[in-house]
């Protein structure tokens, strides 16, 4: 990665996207321990460190800051365990594409009818049957045009960054290889989106049953998509929450994990 170039893109980003102050901060100083760490693919650093670098004194507001960086899919976050720090992995802006959302639409062609002298009773009847042929073209290219629309506005609901956030973290957890691309997934995963849940509800989830079902030679074919995001989605995220316990500040000090592990 290019340090300069990612610090342009995301102030190019930030003209037609909101991001909070303290979110911005937060990008910064990551991208700033991501170029000390030589562009490793994951990081690991502790919540207490990360507030002192943006001078936040409340974990919760710190939280709040990160998640917005997470939605925005700028990074992909992982949650550290007792002993081990929060694993982040930074979305690089050269890997963002922008979505085209014009809709192509079919061109009609106008039929002049010519006026001709007097007309033979042959000559209606085939005046009959070409305005028939015509008002089916008609209807079969406006079917067309809906079907169009259609896709374009199931293609439009699909949140790309959530989705390659949340298949990112279910392989990871569960050690599965589903694909972010799959379209039965990706409108499982946008669907809970607009219905109000967030990165965190999904990785929520996706821990609970993780640790639920994974040694259950039964259950744990039940870990993927259409089971986890289906319409029981907010009933295992109230599971979740019973039986989870909330996020604690870790050791200070940070490690760098990933591809060419290292450690400051």
């Amino acid at each position: 990665m290019n340090y300069i170039k990612e610090l342009n893109a995301f102030e190019r980003w930030l003209e037609t996207n909101y991001l909070p102050a303290t979110s911005q901060l937060l990008w910064y100083k990551l991208v700033a321990l991501f170029n000390r760490c030589g562009w490793a693919e994951w990081i690991t650093v502790d919540n207490q460190r990360l507030m002192v670098l943006i001078q936040c004194k409340s974990e919760k507001t710190f939280i709040r800051a990160r998640d917005n960086l997470i939605e925005k899919g700028l990074f992909v976050y992982r949650k550290g365990k007792k002993g081990s720090p929060n694993a982040y992995r930074m979305v690089s802006f050269e890997t963002i594409n922008p979505v085209n959302n014009t809709v192509n639409l079919p061109v009609f062609m106008t039929v002049e009818t010519p006026v001709d002298p007097p007309v033979e009773t042959t000559d209606i009847i085939k005046q009959i049957k070409d305005q028939t042929i015509l008002h089916k073209d008609k209807k079969k290219n406006h079917n067309m045009v809906d079907g169009q629309n259609n896709r374009t506005q199931d293609e439009q609901s699909v949140d790309l960054p959530l989705v390659g956030q949340v298949v990112d973290y279910l392989n990871h957890s569960c050690q599965t290889e589903f694909k972010a691309a799959t379209v039965a997934t990706s409108r499982l995963i946008s669907a809970r989106a607009q219905e109000g849940f967030g990165f965190d509800d999904f990785r929520a989830v996706i821990d609970t049953k993780s640790a639920e079902w994974r040694s259950d030679p039964r259950m744990n074919q039940y870990l993927r998509p259409q089971t986890l995001f289906g319409t029981k989605f907010e009933g295992y995220l109230n599971q979740s929450r019973k039986l989870l316990p909330s996020e604690t500040a870790l050791p200070n000090g940070y490690n760098y994990a990933g591809k060419g592990e290292r450690s400051l």
